[in-house]
């Protein structure tokens, strides 16, 4: 099951919620929406990446994604991914790797991974994080932050 395609004429969209238990990937045209700034997927329990070609609406500040079975989510720096993304949730999902490579979301603050049962290993952050919360990642067995300064963790 797939949203709509029609959801790209939506232009002055700025905040999408989606909560369907039947989607299997958001459609292409969530790239389009330029004016979205704020995408939050929760319980999609047929959801195992955002998206086939890892591409998300380009303006995106804030992605929550909640009780999800992705076990993917890309952190690659020549994809056109979220450049201006400042807080990322990823809570209760099957991921079990997290390294984002240096350069790749610059602005983000704020990290949240708790609740991931699955997530084994946090090889690189990006360096501008502030906040981190980790709760309830029983199976965490590498956590890497060297590169972060200003971390705080909740």
């Amino acid at each position: 099951s797939q949203l709509p395609e029609e959801v790209e004429q939506l232009g002055n969209l700025k905040q999408l919620r989606i909560g369907s238990p039947e989607l299997t990937s958001l459609p292409r045209s969530v790239a389009n929406l330029r004016g979205l700034t704020e995408l939050i997927v929760m319980g999609c329990r047929r959801l195992e990446c955002l998206s086939p070609e890892g591409i998300v609406a380009p303006n995106i500040q804030f992605l929550a994604v909640d009780f999800c079975p992705i076990e993917n989510f890309s952190f690659q720096k020549d994809q056109r991914t979220m450049g201006v993304l400042r807080d990322l949730t990823l809570k209760r999902t099957s991921i079990f790797e997290i390294c984002m490579a240096e350069g790749v979301y610059p602005w983000l603050q704020t990290i949240n991974l708790s609740e991931n049962i699955q997530l084994k290993q946090v090889i690189a952050l990006p360096s501008a994080l502030v906040r981190v919360n980790l709760q309830d990642c029983s199976q965490l067995e590498t956590l890497n932050l060297s590169s972060l300064v200003n971390l705080k963790f909740s």
